[in-house]
């Protein structure tokens, strides 16, 4: 968990890198491998039946990154949402993840992609305003997801899609 929380807060400018970042978590499997690990020795995975568990790390977290651990049972899944300006990165370390991406235009929005992702997976989404996401558990799982900058707010599109 440090490993990450230092690779997080030595980057300059969050704007051009937390791409870069989900490419380096990506490259070297240690650092999800001694996330999970950590995250374990605090004890805070915790699964609830309604809708998945949102577990914010406030000492993980600063003005540029907002840390979160996720805890989802199979076929919990968020609404459709924006992400911030910059961005977010999303490590699945354990389970399984399917991410759907849509278009958002004046008029409409479209689904663009479906993607599953697995166990060790490290994933960056935009935070463009044309880019919307909807992330559904196809399996247990726990996941890491880090938002820049943590100010902004993630807009939420529940009247479309199930």
């Amino acid at each position: 968990m440090d490993k990450l929380f230092i690779l997080t807060n030595s980057l300059i400018s969050p704007t051009d890198s937390l791409d870069h970042l989900a490419d380096i978590i990506e490259q070297e499997q240690f650092i999800t491998d001694n996330i999970y690990e950590s995250i374990k020795k605090l004890n805070i995975i915790k699964f609830t039946k309604k809708t998945y568990n949102q577990i914010k790390l406030h000492d993980y977290s600063n003005k540029k990154f907002e840390m979160e651990i996720r805890c989802w049972n199979e076929n919990q899944e968020t609404f459709i949402h924006s992400n911030p300006s910059n961005g977010s990165i999303v490590i699945i370390l354990d389970g399984m993840l399917e991410i759907i991406k849509y278009t958002n235009n004046p008029n409409s929005i479209k689904i663009i992609n479906k993607n599953k992702y697995t166990t060790n997976k490290t994933i960056f989404l935009s935070g463009s305003k044309k880019e919307l996401y909807k992330i559904k558990a196809t399996a247990n799982t726990t996941s890491i997801h880090i938002y820049s900058p943590s100010s902004e707010t993630k807009t939420i599109y529940n009247n479309f899609f199930n």
